[in-house]
């Protein structure tokens, strides 16, 4: 009797919990089917509430004549915005009517290049025009224009009396131009009175003659420039041009937010005089400088910079992009000699406000050899990593690397995170790969 008991007893508690359980799954589809039909509920709405956002918006955009719709012109123009790069539909568009025109137009002439062998009639024809009533093109050239390998001839004097195009240039590239002297490089910038970002590329600088005395400019006032990007295999602080460039921003009271600099000190000059513009400049900035980027061609350029220049008072300096500082040879899976300075570097910049760092280097197989001596860095290694993860940079959020392969395979991703751990515990290493 008690034996048949204790079956009935397990075989009820069984049965219970097999109901218990089928409870639990009727809970979960029933939960789960709620949730569906909530989710199919709001799908709805949304349906409902876009299909009268779209009828509401018909009404409101659309007048009917007759058979035909006409859509307001600034609904035309959002639609020729969406063709900015497609070239080909845009040069159609300006073709359609003369409503369409100044759209279409804004984009096919947002970036304009004058080539040094373009056809110099041509070109001469298109100055004619630049003060023309009818001419739309010239409004719409808002963004940037490119000046390519231009030796100074009289179009282009032409061109910069044209102002109705050259208050509208924001952005312009001066590629290897031929000033016959720093006045005529001042005339050409002050004749673009919105101009907003300055480029200029030389790889052959002919400047050696120059006086470096500023000349007196009394011409218009200067534009108001933001940003200078000089590029340049030579020195680009230097140059007879950027010094005086130096001296004209300082004088006329220009406060760049950003500098991008290629080649920052030459050392087969190596008069510390020659630094002395660019140093007082960047004192002058003061917490107006936000971006910096620098790119050194050797150990001895880097102290050259560390000795002369003090950025100390860029107190605002969000970013620092340093190009060049270090070089990486595979086979030795070391950096070379210029790479034992970055602690020194890193701990004179301001780091209030660095929130980005980033190092552009090269890494280089086994075919290579490196001009500079290779030096053991796992000592620098690890006071760098203290040094950007520590508390002396309260709001960096991101150390940048951008590695250019060259003819080689190795694996700088694992290399730089084993490094930089500290830094890869923190989410601040990021790592790009340039084959």
């Amino acid at each position: 009797m008690t034996s048949q008991l204790v079956r009935d007893f397990q075989r009820l508690k069984s049965e219970n919990q097999q109901l218990r359980s089928e409870n639990q799954r009727l809970r979960a589809e029933n939960q789960a089917a709620k949730e569906r039909e909530e989710r199919y509920r709001n799908e709805r709405k949304k349906e409902d509430r876009d299909r009268r956002d779209r009828e509401r918006l018909e009404r409101l955009m659309l007048r009917v004549h007759g058979n035909q719709i006409a859509f307001p012109q600034e609904i035309m123009d959002q639609f020729i915005d969406h063709l900015y790069d497609d070239r080909r539909t845009l040069k159609k568009c300006a073709l359609v009517c003369r409503a369409w025109v100044p759209s279409s137009r804004y984009h096919l002439f947002s970036v304009i290049n004058i080539l040094h062998d373009s056809d110099y009639q041509r070109f001469d024809d298109l100055i004619q025009h630049l003060d023309h009533p009818l001419c739309t093109f010239a409004s719409s050239s808002l963004f940037a224009h490119e000046i390519i390998k231009w030796s100074m001839i009289s179009s282009w004097q032409a061109l910069l009396k044209s102002a109705s195009f050259t208050t509208q240039i924001t952005h312009l590239i001066l590629s290897n131009p031929s000033f016959e002297s720093f006045e005529r490089c001042m005339e050409t910038i002050h004749s673009f009175p919105s101009l907003v970002v300055l480029e200029y590329n030389v790889e052959n600088p002919d400047d050696d003659e120059w006086a470096l005395n500023l000349p007196t400019f009394r011409g218009s006032p200067p534009p108001p420039l933001r940003t200078l990007d000089i590029v340049s295999w030579d020195s680009t602080v230097q140059l007879a041009w950027s010094q005086l460039m130096w001296k004209w921003l300082h004088r006329s009271q220009t406060r760049l937010s950003t500098i991008r600099l290629g080649a920052v000190i030459s050392t087969d000059d190596i008069s510390t005089s020659k630094l002395y513009p660019f140093a007082q400049y960047l004192q002058f900035l003061g917490p107006s400088l936000e971006v910096l980027k620098v790119c050194f061609n050797d150990a001895p350029s880097i102290s050259l910079f560390l000795d002369n220049v003090d950025i100390a008072l860029n107190t605002s300096l969000r970013m620092l992009d340093l190009a060049g500082i270090f070089e990486f040879l595979a086979e030795a899976q070391s950096f070379d000699g210029k790479f034992s300075l970055l602690p020194l570097l890193l701990s004179r910049i301001p780091k209030a406000a660095l929130a980005t760092i980033k190092f552009e280097f090269g890494i280089y197989g086994p075919n290579f050899k490196l001009m500079a001596e290779v030096t053991n860095t796992n000592a620098t290694w690890i006071a760098i990593d203290k040094l950007l993860a520590g508390s002396s940079f309260p709001v960096l959020t991101e150390v940048a690397f951008m590695v250019y392969r060259h003819h080689c395979e190795f694996e700088i991703e694992k290399y730089l995170e084993l490094r930089l751990a500290r830094c890869k515990q923190r989410g601040l290493l990021h790592i790009s790969i340039d084959q």
